[in-house]
């Protein structure tokens, strides 16, 4: 999966789109073993929700640049085991960046806190949404906001 983002950043950044970049998640699923590779370019991590632990960030701590950043960029691949009924939640910045009437951000923070105790993707999904919406008020949406979950059991 990392060459395949190499690849694509070297490949997008012949075009010459100045003063763009693109950010993005890309997660390979195995669900054979249980493994789940993930090459982040530049994008919020997959957040994991795990019975067993307070939900964290999937490599937080391997922050990368988004394509277009740099002509070329050694993106990695991190590999990661799920464990049964765990969840990954991916998601657009629109999420996080949701302002309410206070000028404050929804937040990671936020987010973690409402991913925390659910029991399925379907929940987590409306949770979030639900909370995003009452934090904004009459704010309204400034971006995109895309969630994505996978739950394996």
């Amino acid at each position: 999966p990392a060459v395949a983002i190499r690849e694509l950043n070297e490949k997008i950044s012949e075009d010459s789109l100045e003063d763009r970049f693109i950010t993005m998640c890309m997660l390979v699923l195995d669900l054979e073993s249980n493994k789940v590779q993930v090459v982040n370019a530049g994008h919020m991590p997959p957040l994991v929700c795990r019975k067993s632990s307070k939900p964290f960030e999937l490599g937080a701590d391997n922050r990368t640049v988004p394509l277009l950043v740099m002509e070329t960029y050694p993106y990695d691949t991190l590999e990661f085991e799920v464990e049964p009924d765990d969840i990954l939640l991916m998601y657009t910045d629109g999420l996080t960046e949701s302002m309410n009437s206070k000028s404050e951000l929804y937040s990671i923070g936020r987010v973690i806190q409402q991913a925390e105790g659910v029991n399925s993707g379907e929940e987590l999904t409306r949770k979030l949404v639900a909370d995003a919406r009452s934090f904004a008020g009459d704010v309204p949406q400034q971006d995109d906001i895309c969630l994505v979950c996978c739950a394996f059991h």
